[in-house]
């Protein structure tokens, strides 16, 4: 497991699903939209953290 991340279980996800829609729903209300950020820089940093190496070289 990587330092700072957790499992989310079953139980936790429908409630951070319903959060999740919820925050959606109300932000939507006030014009703002979701964005969707991507994860592939962070995929060499999560990699090497679960290797034991510190991110950047």
């Amino acid at each position: 497991m990587v330092r700072g991340f957790r499992d989310v279980y079953p139980g936790d996800s429908e409630r951070f699903d319903l959060v999740e829609r919820s925050m959606i729903e109300v932000i939507g209300k006030y014009g703002y939209q979701e964005i969707r950020l991507p994860i592939f820089g962070i995929r060499r940093l999560v990699q090497s953290r679960v290797r034991g190496g510190h991110g950047r070289r």
